[in-house]
């Protein structure tokens, strides 16, 4: 059986944020062979000790034990190196995965192969959807943003467009484009 995703997890110190995520990830994921591939990074809580039993009762989660931090990108090189998926999701340790999200973002790379990336909407614990898309800053923006008059010109002048714009603020992410 191939696989389609591997799942790539950082870790340095989670501990039951980690054990959330993992779960979270077995429980709302069907319909799609994928791989979870955690990379502690010589943590001293008991991540080691929750990603050993997490693997032990599940296959699909592959550990690597770091001796030291080698933080987020190395660790997530690590993890390329072993992964076998079509596609590679890179996760932070404190995700919680919803709504067989892992599948829908395998199905629209599979429906639109002229996409490079595929990003899922993310939202805090009550639900409110989480700023995190930007806009290549260019010097308008940087001005409107860093400078004090740029500020107060965006804000009382423009109605912070130029910020909102940044922020793609102007767009909407309720559904997929």
């Amino acid at each position: 059986m191939t696989t389609d995703i591997s799942v790539m997890i950082p870790n340095w110190n989670g501990g039951e944020v980690l054990r959330e995520c993992l779960v979270s990830i077995l429980r709302h994921t069907r319909g799609v062979a994928f791989e979870v591939i955690v990379v502690d990074n010589g943590s001293t809580d008991d991540s080691p000790q929750i990603i050993r039993q997490l693997a032990l009762s599940e296959d699909r989660i592959r550990p690597i034990f770091n001796r030291e931090n080698l933080y987020f990108a190395r660790a997530c090189n690590q993890a390329y190196e072993v992964s076998s998926g079509r596609y590679v999701i890179v996760s932070n340790n404190d995700i919680v995965v919803r709504d067989n999200a892992v599948k829908a973002l395998a199905d629209y790379a599979d429906d639109h192969p002229e996409v490079g990336v595929v990003t899922p909407r993310f939202c805090d614990r009550t639900g409110t959807p989480q700023e995190f898309f930007r806009r290549l800053p260019n010097a308008l923006f940087v001005i409107a943003h860093y400078h004090r008059l740029g500020r107060a010109f965006d804000r009382f002048l423009l109605g912070r467009r130029i910020q909102n714009s940044y922020f793609l603020r102007d767009r909407k992410f309720d559904q997929v484009e």
